[in-house]
């Protein structure tokens, strides 16, 4: 019999995969962004998936000495890791382990790899536990003004400039009472703004939530009219963009 999918703080039946937040940039404050709760729980992992070696390896220096850290085995969970990997990811959790899984930036799971691991958990009887952190998604929400009780979140848009003019009008014609949200790559959030911008109405609310949480974080949310009225220059800055109407 399957066993259902669900977590169960009770259910013990191997080890733990611990959900683990990542700073959602390089001039991000540790200190302001890793509880106690959570430099503990990584000075006790017994090993780390992260989606490359550098960055697992740097996460890892920023709770243990250096000797410590390279003691510590690492594995990648990325977006090309095929779903008949993941098993092997999971073995040493299912021998007892506890072992961490993180993202570059922000929380795993949430618009990064990491749901098809935390399924095959549950169906092996390993504990997936979640430490919590920040999301750009809800932090960008909180901060644009727009409306947080219906909203939706869609990845990546289309980047072939008739694609993503019909994507953004159809959000645009969904956004009435409900924010629509959406990423980019850094090095398009420019050219993002630039469409948004050609190809909407005047009077749709436009957010741009950029570098959250770090010491560049820059919320700028008016009006498409404003904006064509405004000299805004982005560079290559992550973003959480948002509509409302």
């Amino acid at each position: 019999m399957k066993r259902p999918f669900c977590s169960s703080l009770g259910a013990r039946l191997a080890g733990k995969l611990l959900l683990l937040p990542n700073l959602l940039g390089d001039t991000a404050d540790p200190d302001f962004a890793f509880t106690p709760s959570i430099k503990i729980a990584v000075s006790r992992i017994q090993g780390l998936i992260a989606e490359s070696e550098k960055e697992g390896r740097r996460y890892l220096l920023r709770f243990l000495p250096r000797e410590e850290m390279v003691k510590r085995p690492l594995a990648l969970l990325h977006e090309h890791t095929e779903p008949k990997e993941l098993s092997s990811l999971l073995l040493p959790m299912e021998k007892g382990e506890v072992w961490g899984l993180i993202s570059d930036a922000g929380l795993p799971c949430i618009a990064d790899p990491g749901e098809g691991l935390v399924r095959l958990a549950y169906q092996k009887g390993v504990e997936v536990e979640s430490l919590g952190g920040t999301s750009s998604q809800l932090l960008a929400l909180q901060l644009s003004g727009f409306c947080g009780q219906r909203y939706a979140f869609h990845g990546y848009l289309p980047r072939e400039e008739k694609e993503l003019e019909i994507k953004l009008k159809q959000l645009e014609q969904q956004c009435r009472g409900m924010t629509q949200m959406w990423m980019e790559a850094p090095y398009r959030t420019a050219k993002m703004v630039e469409a948004v911008c050609s190809f909407l109405s005047p009077a749709t609310l436009f957010c741009v939530a950029s570098q959250l949480m770090t010491k560049e974080q820059r919320v700028i949310s008016q009006p498409i009219a404003r904006w064509k009225k405004s000299s805004y220059s982005f560079g290559k800055e992550p973003a959480i963009f948002l509509l409302y109407a």
